[in-house]
Parts: structure tokens; sequence; C-alpha cells
């Protein structure tokens, strides 16, 4: 299986750009890229899911090398909770997501008091 910097640089290449080219589309230095690219370091799991997104390809495959590189118009069954809900908040604007935001929370709480009750 390839490692992460094999896989970014891989459907870099696959994507048709070089370095900077990356590193203008995430707004950071070329140089950011160059050492994930020669694994001296790695980037966060959130620029991951910008880099996945800039270079059209799966969030899973980028992060941890399974699934298909392509990215899925629907969450796949075996895709993580996290990747799931982050599809769903992908496909609404600013203010839906602030609602579904306030309506998790509101959701945790609610739980929180049912447990406290042991209800």
């Amino acid at each position: 299986m390839m490692e992460i910097k094999e896989r970014i640089k891989f459907a870099r290449e696959r994507a048709g750009l070089n370095q900077t080219e990356l590193s203008r589309l995430l707004q950071i230095t070329p140089q950011s890229v160059q050492k994930w690219e020669q694994g001296t370091s790695n980037p966060k799991i959130a620029r991951l899911r910008e880099v996945a997104k800039a270079l059209n390809i799966s969030e899973s495959w980028l992060l941890n090398g399974t699934g298909s590189i392509n990215p899925c118009d629907t969450p796949a069954d075996d895709d993580t909770m996290e990747e799931k809900i982050n599809y769903l908040l992908d496909q609404m604007d600013a203010e839906r997501q602030k609602d579904a935001v306030e309506l998790l929370e509101a959701m945790i709480k609610q739980q929180n008091i049912l447990r406290k009750y042991g209800l």
C-alpha cells in the first residue's frame, strides 16, 4: 500500500498539477507540498480534506489508502460517520450548516439529560 506522501504525489500528478499549482489552489507555500511528498511533514486532517477536494479525490483514499480514489456522489456504506456528516454538511450552504450544528448540539444536550436521569 502507498504511504500518504505517495498518494498525495500520485493524485497531484493524476490531476495534471505541479507542486506550485497545487499550493496555489490550497493557498499554501510550494514548500509545504514538497515536504508532504517527501514525507518530512504531513498535512493536518483539515488540510487533507482541502487537498482531496482540490484534487477531486476521495478523502478516505487520501487519508488511509482505502476505497476508491474517486469521490462518490453519495457516502458509501463503509464510510465513517465523520465522512458521512462531512459529506452532508458540504451539500449545505453556510446558514444551513449552522442550523445543522445547532440541531446536533440540542440533540446532545437532550441525550445527556436523559442519561442523567437514567431514561
